[in-house]
């Protein structure tokens, strides 16, 4: 029996193997083994479902990241927003009453410090704490609070997001943001239900053309979690990464090359 669960694609019929080897077993993970695999099916998110010939009792599940077909895909629900969340959002740009202003990446941004109190744990300790007006203490000049290492573009994002839950479809949140760098300023600022949407977007993101790319970019953010979920596509995909997108494996550092080559379950 052929233990392997394998996969054609492409205009040339190429194959290539999803998951499983020769050798079979029940064994999870990047070097996952199979007994026997007779029947799948694929959800609406990209996993697949499989039933083992010898374990009809048990459902395993290999998360191949594929496009599901059309009738499966995860139908997209309308928007439905609160008037409070439209009528918040339009405190960013309506600043007359505003009584805080950020510097941020040499821009201006006119605050309330009641709404963001409210709304990050960051922000209320840092109006009620004693620092003066820099982030990290000291003045600046009219009294501006000073916002170092981050950009202009994701702090407005943040704020729209603090005045109205405003979580994007796109993971440049429309604004040209860098891979990670919306998750990492969520992270910093306390905004929990923003950094879970980021980090959902990342992982969604995660392709086999890409992952290593975006594996640096997690790497040098700094964000341990991105860094981890860009780690766990990788191994469980390295086959296909090295099959379909080899080239892309040259941009990996000296000590991303090194630490991979420790991941990797060898035989």
């Amino acid at each position: 029996l052929n233990h392997r669960i394998r996969m054609i694609a492409g205009a040339g019929e190429r194959v290539t193997t999803v998951a499983g080897s020769h050798e079979t077993g029940v064994v999870d993970g990047p070097c996952a083994r199979f007994n026997a695999p007779m029947t799948l099916t694929l959800d609406e998110i990209g996993r697949l479902l499989v039933i083992e010939g010898v374990a009809q009792h048990r459902l395993r599940i290999v998360e191949a990241s594929l496009a599901p077909p059309q009738h499966l895909a995860a139908k997209a629900l309308p928007v439905i927003r609160h008037p409070l969340e439209e009528d918040f959002g339009k405190l960013l740009d309506d600043t007359e009453l505003a009584d805080v202003t950020f510097a941020v990446d040499g821009q201006r941004f006119p605050a309330f410090r009641g709404v963001l109190a409210a709304r990050s744990p960051y922000f209320s300790g840092l109006f009620k704490s004693c620092k003066g007006m820099r982030e990290g203490g000291g003045s600046a000049a009219g009294h501006d609070i000073v916002i170092d290492d981050v950009s202009a573009r994701a702090f407005r994002a943040l704020l729209l997001f603090l005045y109205s839950h405003n979580l994007p479809e796109a993971e440049d949140f429309g604004k040209g943001l860098e891979v990670g760098e919306m998750a990492l300023v969520a992270d910093r600022f306390q905004a929990l239900a923003l950094y879970e949407h980021c980090m959902q977007q990342f992982r969604q993101g995660l392709k086999v053309d890409n992952a290593i790319e975006r594996l640096v970019q997690a790497h040098e953010s700094g964000l341990d979690a991105l860094q981890q979920a860009a780690w766990d596509f990788v191994l469980r995909h390295y086959h296909a990464i090295q099959t379909e997108a080899g080239p892309t494996i040259d941009m990996l550092t000296l000590p991303l090359s090194l630490e991979l080559l420790k991941k990797l379950p060898f035989p």
